[in-house]
């Protein structure tokens, strides 16, 4: 019975053929000969790209040119395993460009030709090329004279030689010590132009006490590259990167200039080092260019609580005059457990929608989602309220030595039909001691007070504090 693993080896030998126009000792390793990808996706523009691909017996000390990377990849992340022990790398970037042709051309002759309409027929001619100039080239004519040609205006069109060698996309090779026979080749590394991002649909009940959570993660690939059956990995976290190298740097503008469905949803959660991983339950295909959603959490009727909420900054300088302003519509609920691994909510943005007196849903805001973890209070503000106005002032300023006693009144009015609940928070930029309070603070900390109350249909409430600030 033929061996598959020999029949694989003799193709992939008869493809591993010597590019034209390069030394005669390289070969290509396509992504004809992929068997694997997995793609880890992260939510800053960046992804690992990990492939398994079925090599024939690798001579010691042959080119091996890669080709179906990812344009935009991270040449000095590449990682190669079970290819021999690798003896150098590097990043093939000769690709064939306009301008860069051009220059190669001056002072050389060139070749014109311009298509007439009227009879069918094509002339041609031959002129130096002196100069470019963006768009428009300085020749000499077969006179002597300096003639202007504009590029691209459907007059004449340039015939040029073909430079050797060149590339019509970004590649990598390496050199090895080599393989005495086929065998699976791991390659791994870095690229930018892939990434993931967590966006939320809520619809809040007419009541606004409970919320249906979507979670939909949605998959970017801005490459040009496709990468079929990739079993697929999001890592949640801010991850981050060494400071760029200038020399690093071009060489990436330079692959990225290079010529550039529904799915049902689940994932399985685990973590590595202190960020959270989910893997998609199936493989997926990504198209270049392409952005798909994968629904991700699915939570139904969690308890939720709409409540207005008005930040009051205290300073340590004397200020003037009364400040106004309309609350903010925030809506908080409790970040549920997804599954046994308790799984927490990733951060995202958010969009709320509630039914209207008809039952119509209608969208009544949104704003970002921080990452928050099971049994963790998610907050989201929606808007600023219409119905409901503020007004604080500086009633009382005091320098003293040791720092500052300042007073302030916060006048609240629900102009409303409905009992509104109502947080005022004072944020406190020095450490502080509370001289006097109208209304108990249900919360404080070492730079917040907090006051919650409800207020009634047409009731205004005044709440009048005082503090000192302790200078350290």
């Amino acid at each position: 019975m033929t061996n598959p693993r020999l029949l694989t080896g003799i193709a992939l030998s008869l493809a591993l053929q010597p590019l034209s126009g390069l030394a005669a000792q390289a070969l290509t390793l396509s992504e004809d000969s992929r068997q694997a990808v997995n793609l880890t996706l992260y939510q800053s523009n960046l992804a690992l790209i990990e492939e398994t691909r079925t090599t024939p017996a690798l001579p010691a000390n042959s080119r091996i040119i890669l080709t179906g990377v990812s344009p935009q990849m991270l040449a000095e992340t590449l990682q190669v395993n079970g290819a021999g022990q690798v003896l150098e790398q590097n990043l093939e970037s000769n690709t064939l460009d306009l301008q860069r042709l051009l220059q190669q051309q001056i002072g050389q002759p060139i070749h014109l030709i311009r298509f007439n309409p009227a009879t069918g027929g094509e002339s041609e001619r031959r002129v130096k090329l002196l100069r470019t100039e963006g768009k428009v080239l300085l020749v000499e004519n077969e006179q002597g004279q300096v003639e202007t040609l504009t590029l691209h205006d459907g007059q004449w069109r340039l015939a040029l030689d073909a430079p050797a060698p060149y590339q019509l996309k970004p590649s990598l090779s390496f050199k090895s010590t080599g393989t005495p026979k086929p065998g699976d080749a791991q390659l791994r590394y870095l690229s930018r132009g892939l990434s993931w991002s967590m966006d939320y649909v809520i619809n809040l009940d007419t009541k606004g006490e409970k919320v249906d959570l979507q979670g939909l993660a949605t998959l970017n690939n801005t490459t040009d590259m496709q990468w079929p059956d990739a079993r697929i990995k999001l890592l949640a976290g801010q991850v981050n990167e060494p400071a760029p190298n200038y020399a690093m740097e071009q060489a990436k503008m330079m692959m990225r200039a290079a010529p550039a469905a529904d799915a049902m949803g689940g994932a399985s959660r685990s973590s590595v080092q202190d960020y959270h991983l989910y893997t998609l339950n199936h493989t997926l295909t990504l198209e270049p260019q392409q952005q798909k959603q994968i629904p991700l959490i699915q939570q139904q009727s969690l308890p939720a609580r709409i409540h207005y909420q008005q930040r009051v900054q205290v300073t340590p300088h004397q200020q003037q005059p009364m400040r106004k302003a309309n609350p903010d519509i925030t809506l908080s609920f409790e970040a549920p457990a997804i599954g046994e691994n308790r799984t927490p909510l990733p951060a995202g943005q958010v969009r709320v929608f509630r039914p209207d007196t008809e039952g119509q849903l209608q969208f009544i805001g949104g704003s970002q989602l921080d990452s928050a973890a099971p049994g963790e209070r998610a907050e989201i503000v929606l808007g600023k309220a219409f119905d409901l106005d503020v007004e604080y002032e500086q009633t009382a300023f005091k320098k003293l030595f040791i720092g500052y006693e300042i007073s302030y009144a916060v006048t609240l009015n629900n102009r409303s039909e409905e009992p509104k609940p109502f947080v005022v928070d004072a944020r406190i930029p020095l450490p502080f001691k509370l001289m006097q309070s109208d209304l108990e603070p249900t919360k404080s900390t070492a730079s917040r007070l907090t006051w919650a109350l409800d207020l009634q249909p047409g009731e205004e409430r005044v709440i009048n504090f005082s503090v000192k600030l302790i200078k350290s």
